[in-house]
């Protein structure tokens, strides 16, 4: 990988291949979020104080029609505390 990408401040390519540490703190930020489900397909990380997730994700509304889209999704994790979601956005 690209040194730039180890690199205080730079995010990673988006990936697939979605680690079990990323897909976990997805799913305990986003535990209380019931109006839409989002299903991540792609991760994009950056070190910070913490660490920035960016999920690309298909949304589905759960309302009858069941209206798919796909999102980006944005997290910020801190060293310690609780995860928080920064932005979801429409791509």
């Amino acid at each position: 990988m690209n040194s730039i990408y180890n690199s205080i401040g730079g995010y990673t390519p988006f990936t697939t291949d979605i680690s079990d540490e990323c897909l976990t703190v997805f799913a305990v930020t986003m535990k209380e979020f019931v109006s839409v489900g989002y299903k991540p397909f792609a991760v994009s990380t950056q070190v910070v104080n913490g660490i920035n997730y960016r999920f690309l994700c298909t949304a589905t509304n759960t309302d009858k029609e069941k209206t798919t889209y796909s999102v980006m999704l944005s997290i910020y994790k801190p060293s310690s505390g609780s995860s928080i979601i920064k932005s979801i956005n429409e791509i």
